[in-house]
């Protein structure tokens, strides 16, 4: 699944060492839910490089509960 940024965003990503790829779009490769260390973990894909982003951990995980795909989309949105 693509997400389409509203504006270009500067994203960290890591190869031997942290760079910057200037985007439009990231591609959301999978998010993991796991309910015994209460996280929501994503794993997105920007300029060809995947990155590991923490949705919701701990009190967050609790607060958000049930999650959407679209809350899901609009944390991802968030971090970058």
């Amino acid at each position: 699944m693509e997400l389409n940024l509203s504006k270009t965003k500067s994203v960290e990503i890591v190869t031997k060492e942290a760079q910057v790829a200037t985007v439009n779009k990231v591609i959301l490769a999978h998010i993991t839910d796991s309910p015994n260390v209460k996280t929501v973990k994503a794993i997105i894909v920007v300029a060809g490089f995947p990155k590991e982003l923490t949705l919701w951990s701990g009190d967050a995980y609790d607060k958000i509960g049930d999650w959407s795909q679209a809350q899901a989309n609009a944390r991802i949105l968030e971090l970058i």
